[in-house]
């Protein structure tokens, strides 16, 4: 099965977290395997824009996080991020 959605990514931005990193709001694309079974809403938003805006996450819609967790439950599950 395959998932096409629209997300968004890191926005570039210097930021500075209150836990004292800082860096820069990159997400890098690429093809990934995922490391680990989380269940829940990961990262799902009600704001994702078609522009990056996040600090390096990637958003997705809710609609989308009420199963991708499902879809990606073995960890070794191959994701794309690519960038348009």
């Amino acid at each position: 099965m395959a998932l096409i959605s629209h997300v968004s990514t890191g926005s570039g931005y210097y930021f500075c977290s209150p836990g004292g990193g800082c860096g820069y709001a990159i997400t890098p694309t690429g093809n990934f395997r995922t490391d680990a079974f989380m269940p829940g809403w990961i990262h799902g938003d009600t704001y994702v824009p078609l522009q990056p805006v996040s600090h390096g996450c990637v958003r997705i819609p809710m609609d989308i996080a009420a199963f991708f967790h499902r879809l990606v439950a073995v960890p070794g599950t191959p994701v794309y991020i690519r960038s348009t």
